[in-house]
């Protein structure tokens, strides 16, 4: 893939092009960008009920977007000074992630989860959980089996 070539393809020249996407690395990113599906963060005033639904958006995305996958394969294949996966991970991950700490930290604050539940381990947790089994085992998961992993995360950080 060339800028030239995605000029080309545009129907436009060269420079239009880089001035919409400084550099490939930004064009790519952005291509990505274009096909996702903003997170939606369901706030329902129930944890469990938002961290089901959080993780069956995710499930989602990852069933019914190609590039989603293509994404995630970058990542987990990355090396950790990878600069567009790094620009992915920013501007594509980050936003879900945020998300989940929202839901945490909302947890924390009604009393439903121990002020010590740490939102990036609980991240970890179901999204590892469902990158592991969608993406690298290949394998599905049905509503049964998100519920019972949010409900392990849950037994583990819930208020006592």
């Amino acid at each position: 893939m060339s800028m030239e070539a995605v000029a080309h393809r545009a129907g436009v020249h060269r420079p239009a092009v880089y001035r919409r996407w400084p550099n490939k690395l930004e064009l790519v990113v952005a291509a990505f960008e274009s096909t996702r599906a903003e997170p939606v963060d369901p706030e329902t005033g129930d944890t469990r009920a938002d961290l089901i639904a959080i993780v069956e958006d995710a499930i989602r995305s990852i069933r019914h977007n190609p590039r989603t996958r293509v994404g995630l394969r970058m990542l987990i294949g990355s090396k950790p000074d990878d600069e567009l996966a790094a620009l992915v991970n920013q501007r594509v991950v980050e936003p879900r992630r945020a998300i989940i700490q929202q839901t945490v930290a909302r947890g924390i604050e009604r009393g439903v989860l121990t002020s010590e539940a740490d939102p990036d381990l609980v991240i970890d947790m179901l999204m590892g959980a469902l990158v592991s089994r969608v993406m690298m085992r290949r394998r599905t998961i049905t509503r049964a089996q998100v519920v019972q992993l949010v409900d392990i995360v849950l037994a583990g950080i819930a208020s006592r």
